[in-house]
């Protein structure tokens, strides 16, 4: 999709296509939004850099997206593996997350290019008004890490209507209307 061509900027880098402000925003870059293939693939992720939505390459769904929303720039990530017998990556501590020890976040190198859907170009990610963009996109929890520290975190609290609630004598509710608490 994209040819290797000297790194340029377009008309499509603008506010209109991308997005401003990346505050309290979920950031989908771990899978596909239709098929689940990730950055690990061989073409990576495309984030979408106005709805911030990860499409794959190879099956069409970047094109999709483009062709059904207009949103033209994406940032591509590619996860590579890094070598596990690699001296930086030798472990010589019993221990996680701390120097010598395992460190289980980073077990690839991320690549990421900017690029213009529209135009076909790989655009330059070092201007001042999108190299923050990519970096906070880049270095960003993910949508999928953050649901996943959700659910470790969701605290459960009871309903004042239904501490005394007396369930003895339930019945069949007929209308399921009547089946949520109505103050």
């Amino acid at each position: 999709l994209f040819g290797r061509v000297e790194m340029e900027s377009c008309e499509h880098l603008s506010p209109d296509n991308v997005r401003d402000s990346l505050y309290n925003t979920l950031i989908y870059k771990d899978e596909c939004m239709k098929c689940y293939s990730n950055p690990e693939h061989a073409d990576g992720l495309n984030v979408c850099l106005k709805c911030l939505q990860g499409f794959c390459l190879d099956m069409g769904h970047t094109q999709h997206h483009l062709d059904k929303t207009g949103h033209s720039i994406v940032l591509n990530i590619k996860k590579i593996p890094k070598d596990p017998n690699a001296e930086e990556n030798k472990i010589t501590k019993l221990a996680i997350g701390k120097e010598g020890g395992a460190n289980i976040q980073d077990n690839f190198n991320v690549f990421a290019t900017l690029h213009c859907l529209k135009c076909q170009k790989e655009l330059d990610t070092s201007g001042a008004y999108i190299a923050p963009i990519v970096e906070s996109i880049i270095n960003s929890k993910s949508a999928f890490f953050q649901s996943q520290v959700g659910e470790w975190e969701q605290e459960i609290k009871e309903c004042e209507h239904t501490r005394g609630l007396d369930q003895t004598g339930a019945q069949m509710i007929a209308n399921k209307a009547l089946a949520h608490c109505g103050q």
